[in-house]
């Protein structure tokens, strides 16, 4: 389980379709605390600004600050299978990790 949090394991095991397993064993820990969170929003008002921000984070993520170095195209230059730069373990880790899939999760649980 742990190909997702390793990235230069994620592309290169043999079931690679299997590594959002590892991120759902990260969510299931951490379930009972987001929850709590969640739940304890006093109104509609707080649940949809915190789904405003985070349908904003991987924009600010992938967009906004590689735009402010002035290259929006730095992911290009991953190949798959590949971790001989920091723009390939850029790239696999926000691919991969569980931490870049957080907000989806917490999203879930706000729509639910």
């Amino acid at each position: 389980l742990g190909q997702a949090w390793f990235p230069f394991i994620a592309e290169k095991t043999l079931q690679m379709q299997c590594w959002f397993l590892s991120c759902l064993a990260a969510y299931w820990a951490c379930f009972r605390p987001l929850y709590t969170g969640v739940s304890q929003l006093a109104n509609i008002q707080q649940v949809a600004s915190l789904m405003v921000a985070l349908y904003a984070l991987p924009w600010l993520v992938t967009v906004i600050i590689p735009a402010s170095f002035g290259n929006l195209w730095w992911y290009q230059d991953h190949e798959f299978g590949s971790t001989d730069s920091m723009s390939d373990y850029m790239v696999v880790f926000l691919k991969f990790h569980p931490l870049c899939y957080l907000h989806v999760f917490v999203l879930g649980l706000l729509l639910a």
